[in-house]
């Protein structure tokens, strides 16, 4: 499968992923407001849970393309391709770590993936 095919497949499974991470997300809210005899959570502590929530939902997003790439043999190690991954993702992009030959249109694919934000 080319870098083209695998590239849509991993921003389809991940936009499902970042989907159900937010319907989760959601529920535990709103678990979190009708719960009987509980205080109602201010929004500073709404806000902080849902952000931290959507970082760790980032992040596994990130090490599914850094584990794709150490399956592919693109990048050696796992310290290299979550780097990678994180930067491509965050569309940093610092290019000391590049992927070479055809892979190049995977990490063009991630920064694609990374950019469509929470929305």
């Amino acid at each position: 499968m080319g870098p083209w095919f695998m590239g849509l497949g991993l921003i389809a499974g991940t936009i499902l992923a970042h989907v159900a991470g937010i319907c989760l997300l959601l529920i535990l809210l709103d678990r979190w407001f009708t719960g009987e005899g509980r205080l109602r959570p201010s929004l500073g502590r709404v806000m902080v849970f849902a952000s931290l929530a959507l970082v760790v939902l980032h992040h596994v997003e990130a090490a599914v393309w850094a584990t794709v790439y150490i399956g592919l043999g693109v990048l050696a190690d796992w310290d290299t391709a979550i780097y990678f991954s994180i930067v491509t993702m965050t569309s940093v992009g610092y290019g000391d770590v590049v992927l070479s030959g055809d892979w190049r249109l995977l990490a063009a694919f991630q920064a694609m993936n990374g950019i469509r934000g929470d929305a």
